[in-house]
C-alpha cells in the first residue's frame, strides 16, 4: 500500500514538474491570441497608464514623451500638447479608479494578431484641487505593417463627464476639444 502511493506521489511530481518547465520555456509574444498574453496585454497598459498618472503629478515630459510610438513622437508636437495638459491639470492626484481596459482594435491572421490596440480608462481621478478628471489611452501593441506606430498613441485629459479637454499625441481632424477645465 505504501509502495503504491508512494509510486503515485512519485507520477504526480513528474507530471507537474513538466509542467512547469514547459511553462517556464514559453516566451511573451504580443502577437499570441491566447488569454495569459492578454492578461499580460492588460496589466501591461493599466500600469502605462497609473505611470502617466505619476508623470503628470511630476510634471514630468520627458517620461511621458518617452511612452510615445516614434511615429506619433515624429508627427506631432507633444511638447506644447504636454505643456497645454499640464496648464489644465494642475495639482496633483489624490484618488482614482481603474476603469476599462481591454483591446480597443485588432487584426487576426492564422491565428496570430497583426495589429492589436489597447485602450484604457482612468476615472474619477480627483486632484488636490477638487477637479475631477478622466484620462483615456490608446496604446498599440502589435502593427505588422507599421512597427513605428507600436507604443503609446493618444492620452486624452477629460472632464469627469467625460468631454475632451487636451489631447496629447495624435489628433484627428473630427476631434473635438474644450482646451479648458
Amino acid at each position: 500500500m505504501k509502495k503504491g502511493l508512494l509510486f503515485l506521489i512519485s507520477i504526480m511530481l513528474l507530471l507537474c514538474s513538466c509542467t512547469l518547465n514547459e511553462n517556464k520555456d514559453r516566451v511573451y509574444d504580443p502577437h499570441n491570441t491566447d488569454s495569459s498574453t492578454y492578461q499580460i496585454n492588460r496589466q501591461d497598459t493599466i500600469t502605462m497608464a497609473e505611470d502617466i498618472i505619476t508623470y503628470l503629478d511630476a510634471r514630468d515630459k520627458d517620461s511621458i514623451k518617452a511612452l510615445f510610438a516614434p511615429q506619433i513622437a515624429n508627427d506631432y508636437d507633444l511638447d506644447s500638447q504636454i505643456e497645454k495638459v499640464f496648464e489644465i491639470y494642475d495639482g496633483t492626484s489624490i484618488s482614482y479608479e481603474i476603469g476599462t481596459c481591454g483591446e480597443g482594435g485588432k487584426h487576426i491572421k492564422d491565428g496570430k494578431f497583426l495589429y492589436l490596440r489597447f485602450d484604457c480608462q482612468i476615472k474619477n481621478m480627483q486632484t488636490d484641487n477638487d477637479k475631477i478628471f478622466r484620462i483615456s489611452i490608446i496604446r498599440c501593441l502589435v502593427d505588422d505593417n507599421n512597427p513605428d506606430n507600436i507604443g503609446l498613441n493618444k492620452i486624452f485629459l477629460c472632464r469627469a463627464d467625460g468631454t475632451n479637454i487636451a489631447p496629447i499625441g495624435e489628433v484627428s481632424e473630427d476631434e473635438f476639444f474644450q482646451w479648458e477645465y
